[in-house]
């Protein structure tokens, strides 16, 4: 089993285009759930949740990438 484990949960938006030149709104709800359930996931894996960072991706065109990293360490426990 891995001591370490590394996760990039990707944070859903409201704007359905990738073309519009408005920022993208994160959908915070739907994000909290996703984000919740991982970490409940994990845990019952035997992680317990370390810390998240937020990760913003873009090369200034269509491509474009937004979530978060969630670390996770062995729990002790297990």
């Amino acid at each position: 089993m891995k001591k370490v484990k590394t996760v990039f949960l990707h944070a859903p938006t409201l704007s359905k285009s990738d073309f519009s030149m408005k920022r993208r709104q994160v959908n915070g709800d739907q994000l909290a759930r996703e984000t919740q359930a991982l970490i409940d996931e994990m845990e019952i894996d035997g992680y317990d949740f370390t810390f998240a960072h937020h990760i913003i991706s873009s090369n200034g065109t269509a491509s474009y990438s937004e979530g978060t990293l969630l670390y996770f360490k062995l729990s002790e426990k297990v």
